[in-house]
């Protein structure tokens, strides 16, 4: 065979190379905390034969095609990606190379995908879909899309959003911080925000501080109190979302003409480490200035370390403490003051 009709080779590495970690390629796994329980564990796989089985994934030919679920989403990949090579494509779909190479092979021959030298050295080839393959993609996507739609009409109206969001916070628990980076965004509340907020702080203080439902009831007060809405624009609230999920709240409420109060700060602990709690903080803090308040307020526990230290550093000093079982536990109350 001719030098220049050679095979290249769909997954290969320059002779001598030092280990690199290629675009797609997921990065080394986060320091391990307290294991899962058996429960978790057992729920999460129950879940997943549940899903599996429900969406048809399961399907030897998906959505009707002569494709497997795993072929699709290699072309998926390819199409969506840029000039991703096999090697990229390993990475991040955790196939072995050996399956990934059988699966190119196959798209190759039947003309779905094509390889293109992008590299000087010749080494690597980038994939791309020729016009067949991109239409057939189309063909799968508007299939999935219809079955997906299907799935979601036998649910009631007011279940969807409930799927969506679940959806969401799995995925932004999941993905490795370092792979990409999330979205973040404050906004006001939308319907059904205030009654996560009560929900959210009473299960997170329960588990990780052991307070009990007198804690859940003073949240639900300070809610209600906001929802009534009686001073107007001197009142705010923020949801934090990271990619789409709801991950922290805070309020800013009328303690006096002169006086605004922080309540409620909250991050779930998936979201923690992504600086949300400062910038929760933060705004409370220009909302207050905006509004011609003199100075801020707020009531805390003396073991909540991160919140105090996220007080600290914007200014606050302490200026009170006082010894109290409220929520079913020993603890000391704080009172803190920025004056602006």
């Amino acid at each position: 065979m001719p030098p220049d009709r050679r095979p290249i080779p769909l997954i290969a590495s320059p002779p001598g190379a030092r280990p690199v970690r290629r675009r797609g390629t997921p990065p080394p796994p986060p320091p391990r905390g307290t294991p899962p329980t058996d429960r978790q564990v057992e729920q999460v796989r129950s879940f997943n034969r549940f899903y599996t089985a429900r969406a048809e994934l399961l399907d030897a030919g998906h959505l009707g095609s002569e494709f497997s679920l795993a072929q699709v989403r290699v072309l998926f990949e390819i199409a969506y990606g840029r000039d991703l090579t096999a090697t990229d494509l390993m990475g991040t779909l955790h196939f072995s190379r050996g399956y990934l190479s059988k699966v190119l092979r196959e798209f190759i021959r039947k003309r779905l995908v094509v390889g293109v030298h992008t590299v000087p050295d010749g080494r690597f080839k980038a994939l791309r879909l020729t016009a067949n393959g991109a239409e057939t993609l189309r063909a799968l996507e508007s299939a999935s899309a219809s079955a997906m739609r299907g799935m979601l009409s036998a649910v009631a109206p007011t279940g969807r959003p409930v799927i969506v969001q679940a959806m969401t916070t799995i995925a932004a628990a999941l993905r490795p911080r370092l792979m990409q980076r999330p979205l973040i965004r404050l906004r006001a509340p939308n319907p059904g925000d205030l009654g996560w907020v009560v929900e959210r702080h009473g299960a997170i203080y329960a588990d990780e501080y052991g307070y009990d439902e007198r804690f859940e009831g003073l949240v639900a007060q300070i809610v209600a109190g906001f929802a009534e809405g009686n001073y107007g624009n001197r009142e705010r609230c923020w949801i934090a979302e990271v990619d789409g999920a709801r991950a922290g709240s805070v309020f800013v409420t009328r303690a006096s003409a002169r006086t605004a109060q922080l309540r409620l700060l909250l991050v779930e602990p998936w979201a923690r480490g992504l600086r949300l709690g400062q910038r929760l903080v933060s705004v409370c803090t220009g909302f207050a200035r905006e509004q011609h308040y003199r100075e801020i307020i707020l009531w805390t526990q003396s073991e909540l370390h991160a919140a105090r230290r996220l007080y600290e550093a914007e200014g606050y000093r302490r200026t009170g403490t006082k010894r109290h079982a409220l929520f079913g536990t020993p603890a000391i109350a704080e009172t803190w003051r920025l004056t602006l």
